[in-house]
Formats: structure tokens, sequence, C-alpha cells
């Protein structure tokens, strides 16, 4: 069987404040799907969710600010883009930012922004049509944050 190349990633969890049992459940379905991957983790970042007018998550306009200058890696993982940004515009500036670094972001239920899936102004296209991406696999139920690498739960 051939070695899979080893990316460099950092993976983001975002997570609702207070809720520890979320941003533990997330961070260990993550690390999980970075070693089924063998993607190598570099770096770890923490946010907690937010609902307000402006753009970004105080944390989020600081890993970017920071991005430049202290961190490479050539994969941002996260479970969910929603977790990145709920806004079309603020995904948008993010993914582009990421870009122009080189850096992509790959989500465990969209696949890798702007190659398994394009934003139109409405939704995300999953334009490969790729089977395992038809389904989540990290998905919300009561409270809890649960991962299934099977495709029929």
């Amino acid at each position: 069987m051939k070695n899979k190349k080893c990316f460099d990633v950092g993976i983001y969890i975002a997570y609702n404040e207070g809720n520890e049992k979320e941003k533990q459940a997330k961070e260990e379905i993550l690390k999980r799907y970075c070693k089924e991957k063998n993607y190598n983790i570099v770096k770890v970042f923490y946010d907690t969710l937010y609902s307000n007018e402006d753009c970004f998550s105080d944390n989020m306009r600081c890993f970017l600010k920071q991005f430049e200058n202290e961190y490479y890696f050539e994969k941002l993982i996260v479970c969910d883009i929603n977790d990145i940004a709920t806004e079309d515009n603020s995904l948008n500036a993010i993914y582009f930012f990421l870009k122009d670094a080189l850096c992509v972001i790959e989500t465990i239920n969209q696949g890798i922004i702007g190659e398994d899936v394009l934003l139109d102004s409405t939704c995300f296209i999953n334009v490969k049509d790729k089977k395992e991406l038809k389904q989540n696999k990290v998905y919300y139920r009561q409270g809890q944050v649960k991962y299934s690498d099977k495709r029929s739960e």
C-alpha cells in the first residue's frame, strides 16, 4: 500500500462557551480524523461560538492576524464549516485569506472548501458528488457532539 502524504495541519475547535464536554468531544473527533488521514497536528486553536453582528469572533480575528507571521500548516481542519463562520462574506474572507497563504480549509462534514464543495449565495454544493460527503460524519444530537464513520446511522 502506498503511504499517503503527511500534511501539517492546524485544528480549529469551536464550541459553546462553558461547554467543556463539547470542546473535548470536538477535539477528540478532530484528532481521530487527523489520525485516520495521517495528518500531523502542529497547532490546536480553540474558539467559542458567538452570535453577534461582527463578522469574526475575537479568536478568529487573532488567528488570522497571527497566521501570516507565526503559523505554517497546509490545512486547517474543522468539524463543520459553520464552526468557522456563519455568514457567507466571513467565510469567503477566511477562505481567500488562507488560500493566499497556501492553506486549505478541510471540514469533516463538507470536505475541502473550494474543491469538494463550493459556496453559492445560499448553500454549499457538493460539486464532485462525493458519496462520503452526502451525509454528515459529525452530528449534534440533544446537546452532544458525535462522530460516526458509518454513513447509514
